[in-house]
This record gives C-alpha cells, sequence and structure tokens, in this order.
C-alpha cells in the first residue's frame, strides 16, 4: 500500500522523481532505437510519406486548408483483430498478435489518423494488478466480447466534501486495484505489475516509432477524460451522478474541480514520455503554423481525450457543472503544444454554444458521434475542427455504395473550406465491413482533393 500511495502522488503531484523515471524510460528507448538499423532505413525510405501526412492532419486541425481531406482510421478497440482473424482476448493478452493485427491493418487501409491499438496490450496488466473496475475478455468476459467498465457508487453522497487525494487512497483506492487492498486476490503481484507495465511502455515506444518509420502518422501521444466523466464512471456511477447533479450541483462542481489538476498532470506525464521531436524537413516547415518556428516539432501532439457522459447534461448542467474543469484541462494542454481530441459520445448538439468556448481558433478537434455535424460546422466550424461522422451502422450493416454517397456529403458539407477530417463516429466499430472501410478511405481520396 505506501508503494501504491507514492505512486499516486506522484502522478497527482509530479516531482523529480517522476520526470527522473521518465528520463531513464526515454533514455534506454532512445538507446535501442539506436541498434535498429532497419527501421532506420526504412525511417528514411518513408519519411516524405510521413511528413505529407502529418502535414495534411495539422493542416485540418488549425482550420487551414490542406491538399486532401484527411482520413482517420481510429478504431474503437478491436477491428484489426477481428480483421486479422484474432479474439479480442487474443489482443489483448498477446503482444505479437496484437501487433501483427495492427500492423496488417496499417498496411491494408492507408490514412492520415490512427489510433494506436498496442496500446490495448492490457490483458496481463490488468491481472497483476488485480483491477477490478473494469472486465476484459479471457478473465471476465466471453473472448470476443470487448471490455466494460464497472461502474459502482463507491463515493457516497454524503461524503463529497470530504473528497481529497487522502480519501481516495483510503476510501476509494482498495475498491479499484487489489494491490492496494488488505486481502489481495490470487495472481495480484507488485513485481510482476511492475514487469509488465515496463515491458509494456517499452513496446509502445517501439512500436510507435515503428509505425512512423512504415510512413504512418501516431499522431496520440497521450490520453485523458473530462473530470465530470472520471466522477460518473469511478466515483458514483451513471445512476448516482445523474441524481447528484439535480441534488447536489455545486458538489459535483466541486469535486470536477479537484480532479482536474490531476488529470492534467497525467496527461502532460504521458505525452512528455512518448513524444518524439524531428525536425521537420524544409519543404515541410510550413510557415503557416506559428508554433513551428524551431523547426522541430513533437509529431505525437495529439491527446485522446474521453468525453462520454457530457451529453446526459442540460446546456445549464454542463456550463455550470462539467464545464469550468473541462475548460481548465483543455487550456492546460493547449498551452503545451498538445492537440486535445474530444470525443463527445452520443448527440451534444445543445451544448456545441458552449463548447465553442474552448481555446481557438485551431486548438482543439471536435469527434463527432451522433451530434448534428452541420450545426456543429455551423457553430464550431470556424473555431474548431471536426472530424467524423461515418455512422456505426453504415459501416457495420451498410453498402459501400452507400459509404461512399454519406463520405460525398460530408465532404461537400463539412470539408468545403478546411478544418475536417473525415472518419468513422468517434472510430471504426469492431464489426465494421472491411469493404465499408475501404470504401470510406477510397471516397475521401477521390472525393476529398481541394482546388487550390
Amino acid at each position: 500500500m505506501p508503494f501504491i500511495a507514492k505512486a499516486l502522488d506522484e502522478m497527482v503531484h509530479p516531482s523529480k522523481l517522476t520526470n527522473f523515471g521518465i528520463r531513464i524510460l526515454r533514455g534506454l528507448h532512445q538507446v535501442k532505437r539506436a541498434f535498429r538499423f532497419k527501421e532506420k532505413k526504412a525511417f528514411n525510405a518513408n519519411k516524405d510519406l510521413l511528413f505529407e501526412r502529418i502535414k495534411r492532419i495539422l493542416m485540418a486541425v488549425e482550420l487551414k486548408i490542406p491538399d486532401r481531406v484527411p482520413i482517420s482510421l481510429a478504431c474503437s478497440l478491436a477491428f484489426p483483430a477481428l480483421y486479422s482473424g484474432y479474439t479480442i482476448e487474443e489482443f489483448l493478452y498477446d503482444p505479437r498478435k496484437n501487433e501483427d493485427a495492427f500492423f496488417k491493418f496499417v498496411r491494408d487501409f492507408p490514412g492520415e489518423a490512427y489510433f494506436p491499438s498496442f496500446f490495448f496490450q492490457i490483458g496481463k496488466l490488468v491481472e497483476a494488478a488485480g483491477l477490478r473496475f473494469i472486465k476484459i475478455p479471457g478473465r471476465d468476459l466471453e473472448p470476443n466480447v470487448g471490455y466494460q467498465f464497472v461502474e459502482r457508487e463507491l463515493l457516497e453522497p454524503n461524503a463529497y466534501n470530504e473528497f481529497g487525494l487522502n480519501y481516495f487512497k483510503e476510501k476509494i483506492l482498495p475498491e479499484l486495484t487489489d494491490l492496494a487492498s488488505e486481502h489481495p486476490a490470487k495472481g495480484v503481484s507488485m513485481f510482476k505489475t511492475m514487469r509488465y507495465a515496463f515491458g509494456y511502455i517499452s513496446r509502445i515506444l517501439h512500436n510507435l516509432d515503428r509505425a512512423e518509420s512504415l510512413g504512418v502518422p501516431m499522431l496520440l501521444g497521450s490520453f485523458t477524460m473530462q473530470p465530470f466523466d472520471m466522477v460518473s464512471l469511478l466515483l458514483r456511477g451513471l445512476r448516482g451522478v445523474s441524481l447528484d447533479v439535480r441534488k447536489y450541483p455545486e458538489e459535483v462542481r466541486r469535486i470536477c474541480d479537484k480532479l482536474a489538476r490531476p488529470l492534467l498532470n497525467m496527461a502532460l506525464q504521458s505525452a512528455k514520455l512518448f513524444k518524439r521531436e524531428l525536425h521537420f524537413p524544409e519543404a515541410y516547415n510550413f510557415e503557416i503554423f506559428e508554433h513551428y518556428k524551431s523547426k522541430k516539432e513533437n509529431m505525437r501532439q495529439g491527446v485522446f481525450f474521453v468525453c462520454e457522459r457530457a451529453f446526459m447534461l442540460n446546456p445549464k448542467q454542463f456550463e455550470e457543472i462539467a464545464f469550468p474543469s473541462l475548460n481548465y484541462v483543455v487550456r492546460g494542454l493547449v498551452d503545451a503544444n498538445l492537440i486535445p481530441i474530444l470525443s463527445f459520445e452520443q448527440d451534444v448538439t445543445h451544448l456545441l454554444p458552449i463548447i465553442r468556448k474552448l481555446p481557438g481558433p485551431g486548438k482543439v478537434v471536435f469527434n463527432c458521434d451522433l451530434t448534428d455535424i452541420v450545426k456543429a460546422k455551423e457553430i464550431l466550424g470556424d473555431h474548431i475542427c471536426i472530424m467524423g461522422n461515418v455512422p456505426h451502422s453504415l459501416l457495420t450493416v451498410g453498402s459501400p455504395k452507400q459509404i461512399e454517397k454519406y463520405c460525398i456529403e460530408l465532404i461537400e458539407k463539412i470539408g468545403v473550406d478546411g478544418g475536417f477530417i473525415l472518419g468513422a463516429a468517434l472510430a471504426i466499430p469492431d464489426e465494421a465491413k472491411p469493404e465499408n472501410v475501404k470504401a470510406m478511405i477510397d471516397a475521401g481520396m477521390k472525393y476529398g482533393v481541394y482546388r487550390q
């Protein structure tokens, strides 16, 4: 327990010890990178393609008009696994199969933006740490079922004012992981957890490099969530927080504010660990980007930002309870030259005027799910880049012709003057038909070209 408590303290309030650990991990990786001669050769052969794709993405993010609408091929979880003939259990537990599936996917489906699916190699780590807030295939679920969060009311409504770091360590943490429990489950081990964690980080760093050596941009270098989601997912559950925003709105806002700084710190430390700074070739040092003055830039600026529960709030609740802490985290990321990619699940059309108050122009990406994307373009279009929203229903049961038609409409209505990334609504679903994903790519390539 003392070790877990210290690790949590470091995540919430990073010290010189955290920075030293990050330098050690990055230093070890750079030594290994120096001896990967085949990847160096591949990188030099594919760097023009890599920088061309990065430029296309960043121009769209900054609301400029690139040569073509960029294409996002982010996957929700296991499309690469199922496409490659593996189960989701194998995808989460077997690093070799996970990486084989991901690299087959990026070879067969060319685009600009991908979610690094090797981050999902979490099976053994989840088991070793005895994590209780997540169910995974193989341990808790059938082999081809996606992981699921376990929502419980771990924080009583009358304990809102008591909540802080010490309360979290003493009352909440033992309910989230057996590592902090007095009676851990069989197989739970701090030593195993640390060993798997170091191996996990090492493999991620290597695979990010490996993808970039093939000309595939790895835009994402960090992850976080809006503080309100953490209250809902880990502390109060959907039912509990739904009642609380009506009965205790000020208490919910205060706890969101308390969580904002730790969530920002963890995202910044992750970005520091996974960043890769490179000198852009002269042809790609495009002067339209003000922060490219050094001609050296972090290629992994994106932050995958979960906004799963905003849809349940009315505009007044969102603006007064959830938005202040969300805006705090987003601004902190933007100030660090990172790009928050906000995945607003479900329909948040009613919240668009408030979302427009986030930093901009050209600092944030709105990943569109069921929101009225035409309305999003109307309200956000000159302030925030829009990504999405080919429906999951079309990708899973539609036809390539239907996909092509929908993509043409998106390009004509949303991508007409830049600031648009074509992709699935949030991400490609596990059950998508491969021919439909290819149809989305083909439509973007064919109809997304801008006439300068």
